[in-house]
């Protein structure tokens, strides 16, 4: 079982963190009190199939205690990472972002209540496996590294969504970009193909060799080129793109499992097939 242990002074990006860590297939428990860690470790060796990855955040002053305790298990690699920030870059976040550090709810100033951070930090830095200062970091370019942490030296992190639909059945409501195939020749008007889908061998044939497929088909790769890679730049994690033909069992969805299949080669991408039975 792998064990992210995370921890840092409050605002330094543990929240960007754990998000990321969520889409790289981890386990969140977030805040954790120390006196359960013997409670979690015994949950964890009862059902290792569901903890093989898990990420936990704990509060700088405990961390070092769960740290010493994962460490000493043979069958848990504890992977200790804290995340601390420079006062001024933590001043300016809590101001931009309007929130409390939760130490102000007891009394403390903010400055107090990060200079308390930052002093259980300094403590414990010495045991971390991996030390990130966010001071200058975007949470764009967080991300990014703890990608490259997990999953080496892989540039895109942007996963492609297609969903395939039927306009009379209306767009998907999370749709970010929609492409209409409704211009190619339907399927559906050919008695052998009618009672078929877009995943059938015979349909994928008949409209992927309609001139007007090629055609629409260049345009859309140009334009999702170019989107994905500025998408990408910035660090989004995922682009919802809807392919649409009138009942969406025929052109959406041999055009959509098409784009899926093309774009794999540099991006991750799934397929959801929304109006099939």
């Amino acid at each position: 079982m792998e064990l992210f242990l995370i921890t840092g002074v409050n605002g330094a990006g543990k929240t960007t963190l754990i998000y990321t860590l969520e889409e790289l297939g981890y386990f969140i428990i977030e805040n954790l009190p120390v006196s359960l860690k013997e409670n979690l470790y015994l949950e964890m060796k009862k059902t290792p199939n569901k903890y093989e990855r898990l990420a936990l955040t704990v509060p700088v002053e405990e961390a070092l205690e769960f740290n010493n305790f994962f460490k000493e298990k043979k069958d848990v690699r504890t992977i200790f990472l804290g995340l601390n920030c420079s006062e001024s870059s933590l001043i300016e976040r809590f101001k931009l972002t309007r929130r409390f550090h939760p130490r102000q709810a007891h009394g403390a100033s903010l400055s107090q209540a990060i200079a308390i951070d930052r002093k259980h930090f300094d403590e414990l830095r010495v045991k971390l496996d991996i030390l990130i200062d966010t001071s200058k970091l975007q949470s764009s370019e967080l991300r990014r590294y703890i990608y490259k942490i997990i999953e080496g030296d892989r540039d895109n992190t942007l996963c492609l969504s297609f969903t395939s639909f039927g306009f009379k059945k209306g767009v998907p409501m999370d749709a970010e970009i929609v492409f209409d195939t409704r211009n190619i020749p339907n399927p559906f008007w050919i008695d052998e193909l009618k009672d078929l889908t877009g995943l059938d061998q015979p349909v994928i044939d008949y409209v992927m060799k309609q001139k007007e497929t090629k055609e629409l088909l260049s345009h859309i790769i140009d334009y999702l080129s170019y989107y994905a890679y500025e998408a990408s730049k910035s660090g989004r994690n995922l682009l919802a793109i809807a392919i649409g033909c009138t009942g969406g069992h025929h052109r959406s969805v041999a055009i959509a499992t098409y784009l899926k299949k093309y774009f794999s080669k540099e991006y991750k991408t799934i397929v959801f097939h929304k109006d099939l039975n």
